[in-house]
């Protein structure tokens, strides 16, 4: 068999069997091979999830899997001293090589079935941040799941998202919505699919990342909605709110716009002037192929057409909890209420 079609690595039978009875789901993705990872062991109730297996191995098994000759680098990030915070590299016959120095380094093969990764040190919550903010996420759009970089909880039956470029309060929105009364979904990923001509919202892990400052906003007796202090760093908090359910239809797109000229919270009808931040939403843009943005394009343009995108404007530095209190009170009122 041709070294570039081999599968990243081989388990026994029984180890396999051992691994997918620890499965959890999350992104829309069964995955096995590591247990007690911090997402729902329950399927989602509709669709077919596909499967993703996690190995841990040496450094070296990735290394010699990495024999990458035509490889492109898609992310750079850098520290300010000019240290590597993130890399990406794409080798169409290997995969995806994700060099995070601090954790260490992820191969994600071609399809996005399986991914080896060092054996994990420190902390769960410390190395898990690479596994679900990039590892899990470019497996799932590699298996044909839609990702936008957007907040979710659950209200009523149906998922209500909040979209919004990093930094702009996606995270703590979504945090005093739980506070407020909804249920936590997902944490700046949000997988969809088309089920049945249906929109179909994926529930991520249980493990969400909010400013410190943000959790004290939070009144004492609610935060516990929000699950346990996990750790710390970089002034957030780590914590595993709870999630009742992996899948739900998704009732509404609420694109979160910060502005300097903007002095209160509006929600807006979606216009085609909202079109570019729609179609910005895409959570993985680096595996930008013809088939992956034909499909972005396609669940934005049935979104926008079906009345569930809208634009949600607010001051450059106003409240996360505001913000929250007007997703919140529009969706209670465009949900039809035997949901």
């Amino acid at each position: 068999m041709d070294r570039e079609n081999q599968p990243l690595s081989r388990a026994p039978a029984d180890v396999a069997n051992a691994a997918d009875d620890h499965a959890v789901y999350a992104f829309g993705v069964k995955i096995t091979g590591l247990p007690a990872l911090p997402a729902s062991p329950e399927p989602p109730r509709a669709g077919s999830p596909r499967t993703v297996a996690l190995r841990t191995v040496p450094k070296a098994d990735i290394d010699a899997r990495w024999q990458a000759r035509a490889s492109r680098r898609l992310i750079d990030r850098r520290w300010p001293d000019g240290r590597l915070f993130l890399a990406i590299d794409e080798d169409h016959r290997v995969g995806y090589r994700i060099d995070a120095p601090e954790i260490g380094v992820h191969l994600v093969n071609a399809t996005g079935t399986e991914v080896l990764l060092p054996e994990p040190e420190g902390p769960d919550w410390f190395w898990q941040r690479l596994l679900f903010a990039q590892t899990l996420p470019i497996a799932a759009t590699l298996q044909g799941l839609a990702l936008f970089h957007a907040s979710a909880v659950r209200i009523g039956d149906q998922a209500v998202a909040v979209a919004a470029p990093s930094g702009t309060g996606k995270s703590s929105t979504a945090a005093h919505l739980v506070a407020q009364g909804a249920e936590f979904f997902t944490d700046d990923v949000l997988a969809v699919d088309l089920v049945a001509n249906k929109l179909l919202a994926f529930a991520g892990p249980r493990f969400t990342n909010i400013e410190e400052h943000e959790v004290r906003a939070v009144e004492a007796d609610r935060r516990e909605a929000l699950g346990r202090l996990l750790g710390e760093s970089s002034k957030q908090h780590h914590l595993p709110p709870p999630v009742s359910e992996t899948s739900l239809p998704l009732a509404a797109l609420y694109l979160l716009q910060r502005e300097r000229d903007v002095d209160e919270i509006r929600v807006e009808e979606f216009d085609r002037s909202g079109t570019g931040a729609l179609l910005a939403s895409a959570f993985i843009p680096h595996l930008c192929t013809e088939e992956r943005l034909a499909q972005h394009l396609e669940l934005c343009g049935l979104m926008a057409s079906s009345g569930q995108v809208y634009r949600l404007r607010a001051p450059l530095r106003g409240s996360a909890a505001a913000v929250a209190t007007a997703v919140i009170d529009d969706a209670r009122r465009r949900l039809p209420r035997d949901r």
